[in-house]
C-alpha cells in the first residue's frame, strides 16, 4: 500500500497509532507515516514526530 495512501488515511482518521507487522513493510517511509502519527511495531513503538515549523 503507498505510504501516501497510508498518511491521509491516518490524518483523516484522527488516527493515534498505526499497527504495522514491521519497519521493512514501509521502507524508508516509516518517517512520513511517523508525522501524521505513531508506528507500533513488534520491535516498539516509535512516537509520533513534531512537524517543523
Amino acid at each position: 500500500m503507498p505510504i501516501t495512501y497510508i498518511v491521509a488515511t491516518a490524518g483523516r482518521a484522527r488516527a493515534d497509532t498505526v499497527i504495522a507487522p514491521d519497519l521493512s513493510h514501509f521502507g524508508k517511509g516509516y518517517t512520513a507515516i511517523t508525522l501524521a502519527c505513531a508506528l507500533l511495531v513488534p520491535t516498539g513503538f516509535i512516537p509520533r514526530r513534531p512537524q517543523r515549523p
